[in-house]
């Protein structure tokens, strides 16, 4: 693989400049074990950080379901 390549597939990925050193570092010294567990690493942080932020949006989701419900509600109530 080129330094291009894994530069860029890093970048890609949201490393910051001192992981993509890290992980270089390790490439040059051929440490592929230690690359390897070390994105294994970020890769589960990163979908830590999805699952929150989906729980997040799942709660908002409920949060406009329940005001327009209300909004519903309140329409029918001034009808009748």
């Amino acid at each position: 693989m080129l330094k291009q390549e894994i530069i860029k597939n890093l970048k890609d990925e949201g490393c910051n400049n001192k992981k993509i050193e890290e992980i270089l570092d390790l490439y040059n010294r051929r440490k592929k074990e230690s690359i390897y567990k070390k994105l294994t690493c970020y890769r589960k942080k990163v979908l830590d950080s999805e699952h929150k932020l989906q729980k997040q949006i799942d709660r908002l989701d409920f949060f406009l379901y329940k005001v327009k419900k209300e909004e519903k509600e309140n329409i029918d109530d001034n009808i009748n």
